[in-house]
């Protein structure tokens, strides 16, 4: 029963998600980069990365692991749903974002599962095709409880796609 109140509540805050997207906490601080725009907490710190063939940004606070890859193909279809269902706690929710067609996924994640041990709770937005040229976008978010795993979806919800201007 418990269980079916939490799906039921989340649910309910990612149907408000889709349709209201609020403005960030006032001392969190702005991303734009890999033709993405996002806020995200103060105390995020940038640890660089080398990508092989996409865009890639990873932020740490200790708390929290989020980890970003923009591909430059188009996956209009594609879904990631099939890569959690099988993980705990599972819920999948579709949605927009920024107008863009995307999904949200949060597990509860074992160790064994996972390079960032202990960072167990984790929420995953994916979308398909940010813009009509290309560009598909993955977010990871690995938190350590239910609290730090709500900010992800607060970072989520700040996530745009600014217009790409022609040169």
């Amino acid at each position: 029963m418990k269980r079916h109140l939490i799906l039921i509540i989340f649910l309910a805050s990612h149907t408000i998600f889709a349709q209201k997207q609020s403005a960030p906490p006032t001392d969190w601080k702005l991303v734009s980069e890999c033709s993405v725009e996002f806020y995200i907490p103060s105390d995020f710190k940038e640890e660089k990365v080398q990508p092989i063939d996409s865009c890639v940004l990873k932020y740490q606070n200790g708390k929290t692991v989020m980890l970003l890859d923009v591909l430059g193909y188009i996956t209009p279809d594609e879904s990631r749903k099939d890569e959690y269902s099988d993980n705990r706690d599972f819920t999948y929710v579709k949605t927009k974002i920024d107008g863009r067609k995307a999904e949200i996924i949060t597990v509860l994640e074992s160790d064994e599962d996972r390079n960032a041990k202990g960072l167990n709770y984790a929420a995953v937005l994916f979308v398909p095709q940010m813009r009509k040229d290309g560009g598909n976008l993955t977010i990871w978010i690995n938190s350590v409880n239910e609290e730090e795993r709500k900010k992800a979806m607060q970072i989520y919800q700040t996530v745009r796609f600014p217009k790409v201007s022609e040169k």
